[in-house]
């Protein structure tokens, strides 16, 4: 069936169970280009984490992604990746800059 869909597809999108509940998922992450693992912020136990290296060093799984999604904002309003590179000056101090011509 696979070899069938790669003919008319681009893209193939499989959803499977959750792969630490059954196995079913684990053939469909084998045979997939890009093999995605979905955990939901503040919901997904933390076995699930172990269950990843489980199945990178088991199954043999090469190019595992991972999602983090449900991502809350926090007390200060900065969502995870916000603010990494502080040192980078905003569009308005350069924008202040270029009036004061610093």
């Amino acid at each position: 069936m696979m070899a069938e869909l790669e003919t008319e597809y681009d893209v193939i999108i499989i959803d499977t169970p959750p792969v630490g509940l059954v196995t079913d998922g684990i053939h469909a992450l084998k045979i997939a280009t890009i093999p995605i693992y979905v955990l939901r912020a503040d919901f997904s136990k933390k076995s699930y984490l172990k269950n990843i290296n489980r199945l990178v060093k088991v199954h043999k799984l090469l190019n595992l992604a991972l999602i983090l999604n449900s991502v809350k904002r926090n007390a200060s309003g900065i969502k995870y990746g916000e603010g990494y590179y502080e040192d980078v000056p905003s569009k308005k101090k350069s924008k202040l800059k270029q009036l004061l011509r610093i």
